[in-house]
């Protein structure tokens, strides 16, 4: 398992099937999910990271986009410190919330492969 950044509160590493148990407790805890619709049972979270290491490993892809809510500072200030970049050109409006929605704008980030 390599080191991707490593600081005093966090360590970032190449996910793996390893951290499965890890990865379904987050997704089950209401306080992590509160910007998602539900939380997941550990089969979906088994179906998300198997999809994670298809993107990754199996297509190879270069770069890494995400997105939340624009209310979500939380989760913003997570994609800062890993090192994703924001452009507000990239900003969007969530296709299945309605106007006036509190979570309908959504900010994206990217980070690219050096």
């Amino acid at each position: 398992m390599s080191r991707i950044l490593d600081s005093e509160r966090l360590r970032l590493v190449d996910f793996s099937t390893a951290h499965l148990d890890d990865f379904a407790a987050m997704n089950a805890d209401p306080d992590v999910m509160e910007f998602f619709p539900a939380v997941l049972s550990r089969e979906e979270s088994a179906a998300m990271l198997h999809r994670l290491s298809y993107g990754f490993d199996d297509l190879g892809l270069t770069e890494i986009v995400s997105f939340t809510a624009a209310i979500n500072k939380r989760s913003m200030r997570v994609m800062e410190k890993i090192g994703m970049q924001h452009d507000p050109a990239d900003d969007f409006d969530h296709p299945n919330l309605a106007a006036g929605d509190p979570l309908c704008r959504h900010v994206l980030y990217r980070l690219r492969r050096a």
